[in-house]
């Protein structure tokens, strides 16, 4: 919760010989102009809201309900990516006997394209149609985390002989969501809408 200290400065210019008798001290506060329009002077941090609102004057229930829909967004569309990656990986590592190290690439690839999706729609709600530019940038930030996973995962497997290849993804995707989100943020998609 912000709290909000409005300060209130009155001023008897009799008092300095600058001002006319006549004046008389109020208890209102001394407006200041802003763009043209008066207004009381605020000195809070913060200043322009109140203790019911945040620093671009929505309601707190609104950015707590912004807040909590983008992190469910970005845990779904995460979820998503990482099911995608495991399905994938599973079937072609266990089912189809492929090497795990050549198969997470595979994997990867698909996950890829889903994480993208999911978090354009859900996470960042970006308007308007998807571009090449964009994905490249996805895919930077996307490959980036990648190589942050697949070093994670890859140093599980050689570093406990007999570790699960699903192991060393779980592991290595816990550690990768951090950067992952951060790059999107600043990288990619930007602040939500």
């Amino acid at each position: 919760m912000v709290r909000t200290a409005k300060v209130s400065l009155t001023l008897d210019l009799r008092a300095t010989g600058m001002g006319d008798a006549s004046e008389k001290p109020t208890d209102q506060p001394p407006a200041r102009k802003v763009g043209g329009v008066a207004g009381p002077v605020d000195l809070a941090e913060g200043a322009g809201h109140d203790a019911d609102s945040d620093i671009a004057g929505r309601p707190l229930g609104e950015r707590a309900r912004s807040t909590a829909r983008h992190g469910a967004g970005f845990l779904i569309a995460g979820t998503l990516a990482f099911l995608t990656d495991a399905v994938i990986l599973s079937l072609l590592n266990q089912g189809a006997g492929v090497d795990p190290f050549v198969a997470r690439v595979f994997s990867v690839c698909c996950a890829m394209v889903v994480g993208f999706i999911g978090h354009r729609t859900l996470t960042f709600r970006v308007a308007g149609r998807p571009t090449i530019k964009e994905f490249a940038a996805y895919a930077g930030v996307a490959w980036s985390t990648v190589a942050v996973n697949y070093a994670i995962y890859s140093a599980v497997l050689l570093g406990w002989p007999g570790s699960s290849a699903l192991f060393s993804l779980i592991v290595a995707s816990i550690v990768a969501m951090s950067w992952s989100y951060c790059g999107m943020r600043v990288g990619v998609f930007g602040k939500p809408t």
